[in-house]
């Protein structure tokens, strides 16, 4: 009775476990990859800056060769221009190295899951032979009270009880076996 209750809990807390570890790689799972889709987002974004930072670079060129007198007026929006860029590349930037280290994460979680796979797999083990065990000691059992009822004594048949004149006349045989 006692290993019995010890299998059922010992199954119960293995199915809880398993539980807890496969809604935390389906959770790891999703955010990966809300993850990867904003890496992707914003590499194109600083992709674009990058692009608008070397078209305005080319454009103040040519400002600068072709219209004197404007320049100082064109080049200070330029400028204004590129401020704002290279502060929204700094924001990438800055975002970029959060999302390196959120990936970093994720390898740990990634590690961490491999770790629970095998435990688990190890844990399917276990399981499999605890089953062959328990298994193997009902079989034990069996042979075992089989053995112990070839080995119980014959009852011995009780006989009658006979009036006196009776039993003067009865046969004795110096008992039964």
């Amino acid at each position: 009775m006692g290993n019995e209750n010890y299998s059922n809990y010992y199954v119960e807390i293995l199915t809880g476990t398993m539980t807890d570890a496969i809604v935390r790689n389906v959770s790891l799972q999703a955010q990966t990859r809300v993850i990867n889709e904003v890496v992707e987002s914003q590499s194109k974004q600083l992709d674009e800056a990058n692009s608008i930072i070397d078209r305005l670079k080319n454009e103040l060129e040519i400002i600068k060769s072709n219209n004197a007198n404007d320049r100082d007026a064109y080049i200070a929006n330029l400028q204004s221009d590129i401020q704002q860029k290279n502060d929204h590349i700094g924001n990438l930037n800055n975002q970029i190295n959060d999302l390196n280290h959120i990936r970093n994460e994720y390898e740990n979680v990634k590690h961490q899951i491999a770790h629970l796979d095998t435990f688990r797999n190890e844990l399917v083990k276990e399981r499999e032979l605890h089953q062959q065990t328990k298994n193997d000691h009902e079989k034990q059992i069996e042979l075992l009270n089989k053995q112990i009822g070839k080995l119980k004594p014959t009852p011995v048949k009780k006989s009658k009880p006979v009036a006196k004149s009776q039993a003067d006349t009865l046969i004795k045989d110096g008992g039964s076996f």
